[in-house]
């Protein structure tokens, strides 16, 4: 696979991360890589405007994800039915879907840099919200879907 756009998404609370995360962008531009990050962490890094979030995660080669687990489910979604591969880079304690730490990055990006990487293929599932015979929401989603309307249960039907 041939990487030329590359989407970036930052856990915004991960500030010390920031540092490593600029080293890579660096690096990446050296290779003439286009970088995509959304609106904040661009003007953060001093590289323009930036994108939505929903661009940032549909545009790109290849996604990379600094955060958790949570963090890279949010990626999923965005990216809704494309194919992107989505790297996920664990800036926390426990990660089963952020597979790499931070220290392993420098590494991981001259793999992917060199073309010396695999990707494995997730299923998804579709979830769809029906109200009154009216689909009224449609999601793709990489690993559970949650219902919730507030702390009080209620009572709904579910077909899987």
């Amino acid at each position: 696979m041939f990487i030329r756009k590359v989407g970036i998404l930052i856990k915004k609370r991960q500030l010390e991360a920031f540092p490593i995360i600029k080293k890579i962008i660096e690096r990446m531009g050296k290779e003439k890589l286009e970088i995509y990050l959304d609106h904040e962490s661009a003007k953060y890094f001093k590289l323009g405007a930036g994108y939505p979030l929903k661009e940032v995660a549909a545009i790109g080669d290849i996604l990379i994800v600094f955060g958790g687990d949570g963090t890279l489910l949010s990626a999923a979604r965005l990216i809704n039915k494309k194919q992107t591969p989505i790297l996920g880079i664990n800036l926390g304690v426990l990660g089963f879907l952020t597979e790499f730490n931070l220290e392993d990055i420098y590494k991981i990006i001259e793999d992917i840099l060199k073309g010396d990487f695999q990707t494995e293929k997730r299923m998804r599932l579709e979830a769809e919200v029906i109200r009154r015979d009216k689909k009224i929401a449609e999601f793709q989603v990489l690993n559970d879907v949650v219902f919730n309307k507030g702390a009080l249960a209620r009572i709904f039907e579910l077909e899987t």
